[in-house]
């Protein structure tokens, strides 16, 4: 993570397929808070194998990533386990955001309640 630190001129992070979990996409998402250049984020699944799984416990520094991010546009976490519990957390970060063009959240069991809140 102390590399993604480092590298400020990151303009594109592809951590898809990787089995992350909650407690190593935290630290990703920390590591990011310093980027002033990450354009596009896919952090997602494609398919059903090496899912990475975000899940409840490690949106809540992807939601403080998207409160202070100034060049995101583009987040992929498809197949992530987010929920709407996740979803709901994720709002509060994307209520003030201003640069997120592009969001893929599919493949994530998010019911009405969730989407009523997007």
């Amino acid at each position: 993570m102390s590399i993604i630190k480092r590298c400020s001129n990151v303009v594109h992070l592809d951590l898809s397929q990787n089995e992350i979990t909650s407690k190593g996409v935290k630290k990703v998402f920390k590591s990011l808070m310093s980027n002033t250049s990450l354009i596009s984020l896919s952090i997602g699944n494609h398919e059903n194998i090496q899912k990475n799984k975000i899940g409840q416990k490690g949106i809540p520094k992807l939601s403080a990533l998207l409160k202070t991010s100034q060049v995101l546009q583009f987040l992929d976490v498809r197949g992530t386990v987010l929920c709407d519990p996740g979803i709901i957390e994720l709002c509060e970060g994307l209520k003030n955001n201003k640069t997120l063009l592009v969001l893929n959240i599919s493949k994530n069991d998010i019911t009405v309640s969730g989407v009523q809140t997007l």
